[in-house]
């Protein structure tokens, strides 16, 4: 929540805790909407074997590349068949670098980063994927069929 007490000469908002020269402060609510992404990766045999031999908890190994990276990880799962499975924030070149990092690293392979939609999200997909679609004709189509 940010406290908006009017504007400037410029007409750019004045943001602290006082009152506006019309009145009471007013609260104004800005989002900055970052996808959630889905990211999941398989430890190698060799990093299950050095796991086995030495159990630890990875969770604020993983916490730290998602942040030097600049997405916030919200949850770490393991899957029983070797698989680290994340819910994190951020955007798509995030996401991407968190990727090749822990490729790199040798620990873990086949990484996968799959952004998530809401609900709402995907009508809204629904509905302009509708749109397309009722104009698109396939390769090969015959005009008068779509």
């Amino acid at each position: 929540m940010i406290r908006c007490s009017g504007v400037d000469g410029d007409g750019a908002p004045q943001l602290n805790d006082r009152t506006c020269a019309s009145g009471p402060v007013h609260d104004l609510e800005l989002e900055f909407p970052m996808s959630l992404y889905l990211v999941r990766a398989q430890y190698t045999p060799e990093a299950l074997k050095g796991l086995m031999s030495r159990p630890t908890d990875r969770e604020a190994a993983g916490r730290e590349i998602f942040e030097a990276l600049g997405m916030k990880m919200h949850h770490i799962w393991y899957s029983p068949k070797g698989e680290i499975v994340c819910i994190a924030e951020g955007g798509a070149v995030n996401g991407a670098s968190v990727a090749m990092v822990i490729t790199a690293s040798g620990g873990l392979c086949n990484a996968t980063v799959e952004e998530l939609l809401t609900t709402q999200q995907q009508v809204e997909a629904m509905k302009a994927a509708g749109e397309v679609a009722a104009k698109y004709r396939a390769p090969g189509a015959s005009a008068t069929s779509k």
